[in-house]
C-alpha cells in the first residue's frame, strides 16, 4: 500500500459493495471539466472472505433444483459471479480474507491472513447474518438460505427425507419474501414433477410466520396475493405461530402447540454482521448501525472525528425514512443506491473538499415470485401478478 496516496477500503463484495468499487473507480476518472485524473492518487482495495458474490434471487432455485439436472449444469456459475470477473476493466485491489477487527483511531483494518490494511475513507458493506433470536435448538436442528452452500445443503436434504420418508413434513419458518419463494418453488417442483417419484404419499409443505400476516411490512394487495397463490398451490399456512423451542423432529409454539417436522428450513431473520458489535460506532437496539444522512457513520463516544471518514450501507445499516421515520427494507435496490451516494461523497471530498449530499430513498419497484413461472409485481402504485410479471423479472434479471 502505497500511503502517499488516499486509501479507500470497502469492507464486503456484496450488491452494494460491488457498487460502490465500481462506482468510485468511474467517477474517480476523468470528468468533464476536470483535467486531474483522481485514479492515480488513490488506491481502492475490496475484501471479502469469499472470491465470488452470491446472487441471492437464485439459491430458491438452486434449493429446489433435482440434483440429477443439476449435476448437468454449473450450478455455481448460475447462483455467483466471481469478484475477479465484476472488477474487470478497474485497477481496483481484491483481497480474499476475513476481517477481524477495525481500529477506527489508527483508521486500519485488522485482517485473519494478511497485514492490517490502512485506510482513509471505510466503507462498511458487509451485510448480515442469520438471526435465530436465541430459540433453543433452531440453530443446530434447522437449516438456513443465506449461501449457495445452504442452498445445496437443502436440495440434498430433501432429496433424502423424500426417498426415506412417504408422507414428510417439511416446514419453512418464517413468512418474508425469501420463506414465500421458498415454499412457492418447493411446492411448483413437486406438483411439475421433480422429486414426484420419490414421494410415496403425501407431502406437506408449511410455512409458518410469527405476525398475523405473511410478508410484513409489504402492501396488504401483494400479501393476499401471495397467501391465496400459496394456498392454491396447497402450501400449508401457519400465521400468529411464534416458535418457542425446537427438538428433535418437532418445533413447539409459544401457545403450547407443536408440530412435525423432517426438514426444518429458516428463513425468519437476519442481524448484521458480528463486526458491529466491536466497532466504536452507535448503534440502534437491533444492533444496526445508525448513519447519519449522508451516510457516515455515528460515534459511540465523544470521538466524533473518527467516523467522518466512515460509511455504511446495506443491510448492515439502520437508515430511517425521513418521510416516515420507519428503517428502510434491507432489499438490493437500498444498497446499490447508497453506494452510489457513499462513492459520489468520496469523490467530491477527494477532489474538492468535504461537499456531500444525503441518500434520500425511494420507494423501488419490488417483484416476488411464488413459484413457478407466477410471480407478484408493485411498480409504483399498480400491483399485478402472473405470467406477465414473470416476464417483467426475467428481463430485470437480465
Amino acid at each position: 500500500m502505497e500511503r502517499n496516496k488516499k486509501s479507500i477500503v470497502v469492507l464486503g463484495a456484496g450488491f452494494g459493495g460491488l457498487r460502490t468499487v465500481r462506482r468510485l473507480w468511474s467517477l474517480l476518472g476523468p470528468l468533464p471539466g476536470w483535467s486531474k485524473n483522481a485514479r492515480a492518487s488513490c488506491e481502492i482495495t475490496l475484501i471479502d472472505r469469499n472470491d465470488y458474490q452470491i446472487y441471492t434471487p437464485t439459491l430458491y432455485d438452486i434449493a429446489t433444483i433435482p440434483k440429477k439436472y443439476a449435476e448437468s449444469i454449473a450450478l455455481k456459475h448460475i447462483a455467483t459471479l466471481p469478484i475477479e470477473k465484476a472488477l474487470s476493466g478497474t485497477n481496483v485491489r481484491f483481497v480474499q480474507d476475513e476481517v477481524l477487527s477495525i481500529n477506527e483511531t489508527s483508521q486500519f483494518v485488522h485482517l485473519r491472513d494478511n497485514e492490517p490494511i490502512p485506510f482513509d475513507y471505510l466503507v462498511v458493506a458487509m451485510g448480515s447474518e442469520i438471526n435465530y433470536f436465541n430459540i433453543p435448538g433452531l440453530d443446530e436442528l434447522s437449516i438456513p438460505l443465506k449461501s449457495f452452500k445452504d442452498a445445496l445443503r437443502i436440495r440434498d436434504r430433501l432429496t433424502t427425507v423424500f426417498k426415506e420418508h412417504t408422507d414428510p413434513n417439511i416446514v419453512i419458518g418464517g413468512g418474508g419474501s425469501t420463506g414465500i419463494e421458498l415454499a412457492g418453488e418447493l411446492k411448483n417442483a413437486i406438483l411439475k414433477g421433480h422429486w414426484r417419484k420419490l414421494l410415496k404419499g403425501k407431502e406437506s409443505i408449511i410455512l409458518v410466520e410469527g405476525t398475523a400476516f405473511l410478508l410484513p411490512g409489504f402492501h396488504p394487495k401483494v400479501v393476499k396475493l401471495a397467501t391465496n397463490h400459496l394456498e392454491k398451490l396447497g402450501v400449508n399456512i401457519l400465521t400468529a405461530k411464534r416458535i418457542a423451542s425446537v427438538s428433535k423432529n418437532i418445533i413447539t409454539f409459544h401457545d403450547g402447540s407443536t408440530i412435525p417436522f423432517h426438514v426444518l428450513i429458516w428463513t425468519g431473520g437476519v442481524k448484521p454482521s458480528k463486526l458491529t458489535r466491536e466497532l466504536n460506532l452507535r448503534t440502534e437496539t437491533s444492533g444496526h448501525i445508525s448513519t447519519n444522512p449522508d451516510l457516515t457513520c455515528a460515534a459511540a463516544g465523544p470521538l466524533l472525528h473518527i467516523t467522518e471518514t466512515i460509511y455504511a450501507i446495506g443491510d448492515i445499516v439502520c437508515f430511517r425514512d425521513p418521510k416516515s421515520g420507519k428503517p428502510l427494507p434491507g432489499v438490493v435496490r437500498h444498497a446499490m443506491s447508497e453506494a452510489d451516494v457513499v462513492a459520489f461523497n468520496i469523490t467530491e471530498e477527494i477532489r474538492q473538499g468535504k461537499i456531500r449530499k444525503a441518500y434520500r430513498p425511494h420507494e423501488w419497484p419490488y417483484l416476488i415470485p411464488v413459484g413457478g413461472k407466477w410471480v407478484i409485481a408493485k411498480v409504483g402504485p399498480i400491483i399485478f401478478a402472473g405470467f406477465g410479471a414473470w416476464i417483467l423479472k426475467m428481463l430485470v434479471e437480465l
